[in-house]
């Protein structure tokens, strides 16, 4: 079973860096690897 994970904020231009940080991190740590993907 695949869970998602959803990060829910006001806007970009004013999103504090930290939390693009975490943001960024949490895409890279939950991402799925290219080479696990069927074609």
């Amino acid at each position: 079973m695949t869970l998602g994970i959803h990060a829910v904020y006001p806007s970009r231009k004013h999103l504090p860096i930290k939390t693009r940080r975490l943001v960024d991190f949490l895409v890279d740590a939950f991402a799925v690897p290219g080479w696990d993907v069927a074609r």
